[in-house]
């Protein structure tokens, strides 16, 4: 709720002393708002001297914010083989209860409400106006563990393995559980030929068989598949036969945030709720100072703490909020002024009423007429009209009427800002399109005698005769025509831009856009295009005669 119009002072022992007016707002908070209003009227038929302030009447009005904070818990699961006891050992099953069990306990530790109150008060607005941020508390931590059998292999560590069924032994695959393999002396006989005939191998003393290789006359060898422990190792639980899950439990602190801004000026409440209450601290609108210890459980009555909060905060926030009586020549204007930014609230248009001459002639120049120079050049003399045609000599009405907005924020409506705009963008676009017309229709012409005597009057056959050679195909002719054709387009459509730029040199001259006559060719526009359709009309028309009677 907003505070009374005056400020109960407690002696030492509480007991209260009489009341305080409020503190009336200061003069010279209202200079920053009467220096914007005079930097808008310069230049724009009002002297910046005349802008005075002549009263302010109002006092810095007292409020109540509270910031609640709810301790919520944010978890994350993981699972690892194995048996760890690196955390509080619970049942799966038993982990909703555990967390919240832990979340109720910490809610009510004074270490941990201290860390809260600490981390909230650091920040920049001293949690003034923070609602719906999660801070997060990684001091604050838990790790639950729950053990259970691997569901793979059931707690075994592992599967039997498939190649000796278990028994971590299989029969050699080189001697096929022999013990030997045949003798490479004798061919596995036990005798080999000699000159004197059969003899006993002496290699494998007459059996046919030598020691087997792999398994040195063992006829079975260590499984290769599970390396002699007859199972393969888990691959869900790495062989251990258990995993284990964790819980890791940190803890953020959720905020919520809610003013008391019953009693205040409706304008005041339109301008809090606009800004937000964060930036209200950050941006210097209101005085914000946080109420703590003692103060703040006498005051608790004010707090609007949200249910459930472990914590809260309480704020007292102070705004100036005052009517201006500002002098503007011979008229006055009544705006509000609110916060310690001295931010104007309900402006009458004044700069509408500043504009209003300047933009009656703006609107006859749009409207054409042998005098449209002159009447461009004369509502220049109003700043921001003269400050939108520069705008749209160098760019497009979009971007003007940004930088018209922009530069004069107070005072003036949009509709006006866009009549300004369209008014100044049409004047400019009629300017020389006059010019333009008489340009392109002694193109035409022009075009329409030359194209008549090339194609009619032999012209195109001596052009022919003199570039080709004998012999050559007459297709190479309409490349010719087609040369012919681009040419007088060329000439015409620079002949209109040196008509349009004759026309609007004086205007952007005095409009200070160029000077000593170095200034860029306008485009040629719409005339330039009805030119180049005249006379690609004319030049086929004439083809077309040719062939018929040529």
């Amino acid at each position: 709720m907003a505070l009374p119009p005056f400020t109960m002072v407690m002696e030492d022992d509480g007991a209260p002393e009489k009341p305080l007016p409020p503190p009336p707002v200061d003069p010279a908070l209202a200079e920053g708002a009467i220096a914007r209003i005079r930097k808008q009227v310069q230049g724009n038929g009002l002297k910046p001297s005349s802008v005075e302030l002549r009263a302010i009447n109002g006092f810095v009005h007292g409020f109540y914010g509270t910031t609640s904070v709810h301790l919520a818990p944010s978890v994350q699961e993981a699972k690892r083989s194995g048996r760890f006891t690196d955390g509080q050992i619970i049942q799966p099953q038993q982990i909703n209860e555990a967390v919240q069990d832990f979340v109720s306990r910490v809610a009510s530790d004074r270490g941990v409400l201290g860390l809260v109150h600490e981390t909230v008060l650091a920040r920049p607005d001293q949690g003034f106006g923070v609602s719906g941020d999660a801070i997060p508390l990684p001091q604050v931590t838990r790790t639950f563990v729950a053990h259970e059998p691997c569901g793979k292999c059931r707690g075994a560590g592992g599967t039997p393995c498939h190649n000796c069924l278990g028994q971590m032994r299989i029969t050699c695959y080189r001697c096929h559980g022999q013990g030997g393999v045949a003798c490479i002396t004798c061919q596995g006989r036990g005798q080999i030929l000699t000159p004197q005939g059969p003899v006993v191998c002496h290699a494998c003393a007459g059996r046919g068989l030598s020691v087997c290789p792999v398994c040195q006359s063992q006829r079975m060898i260590t499984c290769p598949e599970c390396q002699g422990h007859g199972k393969k190792i888990c691959e869900g639980c790495g062989g251990q036969g258990w995993t284990t899950k964790s819980w890791a439990v940190t803890l953020t602190a959720q905020t919520t945030f809610r003013l008391r801004t019953k009693g205040l000026p409706p304008a005041l409440v339109t301008l809090i709720d606009r800004v937000g209450g964060a930036k209200l601290a950050t941006d210097g609108h209101a005085r914000i100072t946080p109420i703590l210890g003692r103060d703040a459980e006498m005051l608790a009555p004010e707090a609007d703490i949200s249910q459930g909060a472990s914590l809260w905060f309480l704020y007292r926030a102070e705004m100036p909020f005052a009517e201006l009586d500002i002098a503007m020549g011979k008229g006055s204007i009544r705006p509000k002024l609110a916060g310690f930014k001295a931010r104007l609230l309900e402006v009458p248009e004044f700069m509408d009423a500043l504009l209003k001459p300047g933009l009656e002639i703006l609107s006859e120049a749009a409207a054409g007429g042998a005098a449209s120079t002159q009447k461009i050049l004369e509502c220049a003399r109003w700043r921001a009209l003269g400050d939108t045609l520069r705008s749209l000599v160098r760019g497009n009405s979009k971007r003007a009427l940004k930088s018209l907005m922009e530069t004069y924020t107070l005072g003036l409506s949009e509709n006006t800002a866009k009549r300004i705009v369209k008014d100044a963008n049409t004047a400019l676009s009629r300017l020389s399109l006059w010019p333009r017309m008489v340009a392109m229709g002694g193109a035409l012409g022009v075009s329409l005698v030359l194209l008549a005597a090339y194609y009619m009057y032999g012209g195109r056959d001596a052009v022919s005769g003199a570039v080709l050679p004998e012999g050559t195909t007459g297709g190479l002719a309409y490349v010719f025509d087609l040369i012919f054709a681009v040419l007088l387009a060329a000439a015409g459509t620079h002949a209109i831009r040196m008509a349009a730029g004759k026309a609007s040199k004086n205007v952007l001259e005095g409009l200070g856009v160029v000077s000593g006559g170095q200034m860029p060719l306008p485009k040629p526009g719409a005339p330039g295009l009805w030119l180049c359709i005249g006379i690609a009309a004319m030049a086929l028309g004439f083809s077309v005669l040719n062939g018929l009677f040529g």
